[in-house]
């Protein structure tokens, strides 16, 4: 599956591990020929704060089945412009008795942010793995954005 495919369902686990308060919906807004944008919409019970560390926090909701390291405890997301929304892939893995002394682990940058505002919004251009991935989408040329915007629905206190 597409990473950004992957991360509408990430998205919606994130707002199930902060109590939804109502159901997720996405549409699809636009479509044609050469793409298609899909639009999530959850509400959440919980406030701009724990949404915002909740997001930044990618290994805590994001789905093992949609790593390639088959851990989602190697995401990390870095919430500034220029930062990495990458995934660690361990040189522990049975295959890494034959890597060179001193090699590095590998990695995977998912998506880099392109506009963070903390608490607000954040927006990443996503990196093209299609390849290495099945899907529908395998070996084509793809390009994309993510973007989460927070709005809170809570009236603000009265003096």
């Amino acid at each position: 599956m597409q990473s950004w495919a992957r991360g509408a369902a990430g998205f919606v686990a994130l707002a199930m591990a902060l109590a939804i308060a109502a159901p997720a919906q996405a549409d699809v807004v636009l479509k044609a020929d050469n793409g298609f944008v899909v639009r999530n919409f959850v509400e959440v019970t919980a406030s701009p704060v724990e949404v915002w560390r909740a997001l930044i926090d990618p290994a805590k909701w994001w789905s093992n089945e949609h790593t390639f390291s088959g851990d989602a405890a190697n995401l990390t997301l870095d919430p500034v412009a220029g930062g990495c929304f990458c995934e660690r892939l361990p040189t522990s893995n049975p295959l890494a008795k034959d890597l060179p002394a001193g090699q590095r682990e590998g990695g995977v940058q998912h998506m880099r942010v392109i506009y963070a505002e903390p608490l607000r919004a954040m927006v990443g251009k996503l990196s093209v793995v299609t390849a290495l991935t099945p899907s529908p989408l395998t070996c084509a040329s793809t390009a994309g954005l993510k973007a989460w915007s927070l709005t809170s629905t809570a009236s603000p206190p009265s003096n």
